[in-house]
């Protein structure tokens, strides 16, 4: 997120477009292949809706793009709900500032057959097909439908028919999902039955992001599940963050690794050391030990936990977007439900105790 009214943009803005990435570069260099999620779109043009707070709508300078190049990415994301806050004329610049430095995007188009097609790349004779989808949207968010641009919305049986299509493909098949609630641990537990079922369809990779937070990892089938690695080049909460290394084949994933590393005060990601960043392995490595059989007790205290955090910070503040949250995961619909099974079982009882 290199947005020009952001921490972010103003480091930009005084050290130059590539400052953000200068301490990870040699990093990425190594690899074959860099993609990574652009939480902002590049664009000196577009309006605001105004319906959302300014301090959470995004908008990079064209600057921003020369800094994606410096760092080496060959594919981002754009499927995530911050890609509308300027409209169509941003939106449409980012892609045309991408092509023009060579960087591949995937999940938002100028309509909606190029926001849901596949970007599918070859390295080293493996063939490697991208997909991307948002399940999170902001008040400025819009899927792309027919004609009209936009993101790529998530609707899990139309992921999953894309996935069947690509594995016929590529040997190996990535989702990137922006989903996922905002500075939580844990994913909600019908997140994990859709990341499954994304795997049951042909995935290998699923790559989460948008809570702000590291999240755990899962291994499922033949697929990975990461399901969040928090921020990268970003100006919120989250300052502990990894690059996740990947070794693949033909046959599938054979091996993946966490590159620990910390949001520094002018907002670069800085590697950490081996004492340091072992913390954070072992971290993930905590957090992922919840998801092992899907047991329901951990599930349940997921659910808890954003049902109390959300609600909290809705009854204290009024905040629309954790009322937003709670619509999102389906809170307020179970909540509704469960009131009137008790309204209902306690004029049942009462009707009962009228009759004896």
């Amino acid at each position: 997120m290199v947005s020009s009214n952001r921490g972010t943009g103003a480091a930009i803005d005084k050290y130059g477009a590539s400052f953000p990435f200068m301490k990870v570069q040699p990093v990425l260099a190594g690899a074959d292949l860099r993609f990574a999620n652009l939480e902002s779109p590049i664009s000196a043009h577009g309006r605001v809706s105004g319906k959302q707070d300014a301090h959470i709508t995004f908008r990079a300078s064209p600057e921003a793009a020369e800094g994606l190049a410096y760092a080496g990415f060959d594919i981002v994301s754009l499927a995530n709900n911050h890609m509308n806050d300027y409209g169509d004329e941003a939106l449409l610049d980012t892609l045309a500032l991408l092509q023009d430095k060579g960087i591949d995007h995937v999940g938002a188009g100028r309509n909606e057959e190029e926001a849901c097609r596949a970007v599918i790349v070859k390295r080293k004779g493996i063939r490697i097909g991208f997909l991307a989808y948002s399940a999170f949207a902001n008040l400025d968010t819009r899927p792309a439908c027919g004609d009209k641009s936009g993101i790529a919305w998530f609707i899990k049986r139309r992921a999953m028919q894309k996935i069947r299509h690509l594995r016929s493909e590529v040997d190996i098949v990535i989702v990137s999902l922006h989903w996922g609630l905002d500075f939580a641990e844990y994913p909600v537990p019908f997140q994990m039955k859709q990341a499954r079922a994304l795997v049951d369809a042909g995935a290998h990779l699923v790559l989460g992001h948008h809570s702000h937070l590291l999240q755990g990892t899962e291994q499922y089938r033949h697929g990975i599940i990461v399901y969040s690695l928090g921020d990268f080049v970003f100006d919120e909460e989250g300052r502990e963050t990894c690059l996740l290394r990947v070794e693949l084949s033909r046959s599938g994933i054979e091996k993946i690794d966490f590159i620990p590393a910390r949001i520094n005060d002018k907002f670069q990601p800085e590697p950490l050391s081996i004492v340091d960043g072992q913390k954070i392995r072992d971290r993930i490595a905590a957090l992922s030990a919840a998801y092992t059989g899907y047991d329901s007790a951990a599930a349940q205290k997921m659910v808890d936990f954003y049902i109390r955090t959300n609600w909290q910070i809705f009854r204290g503040s009024g905040n629309r977007f954790a009322l937003r949250n709670l619509l999102q995961i389906g809170i307020i619909l179970r909540m509704i439900t469960l009131f009137f099974m008790k309204v209902k079982k306690f004029y049942s009882g009462q009707s009962t105790d009228a009759a004896l």
